[in-house]
């Protein structure tokens, strides 16, 4: 199986933003951290 990684100093950053966009319905990311926390049940996507 061969990986790719476009940038190794950014691999956590990217897959954090494609694990949000891929389940932003349920979690949203805080700003400026590697936090991803579960949305309350009145948040909207945004």
């Amino acid at each position: 199986m061969k990986k790719l990684i476009n940038d190794p100093q950014r691999v956590v950053d990217d897959m954090l933003k494609g694990f949000v966009a891929s389940h932003s319905r349920q979690v949203r990311r805080i700003p400026g951290t590697n936090v991803i926390v579960r949305k309350e049940s009145g948040e909207t996507n945004g």
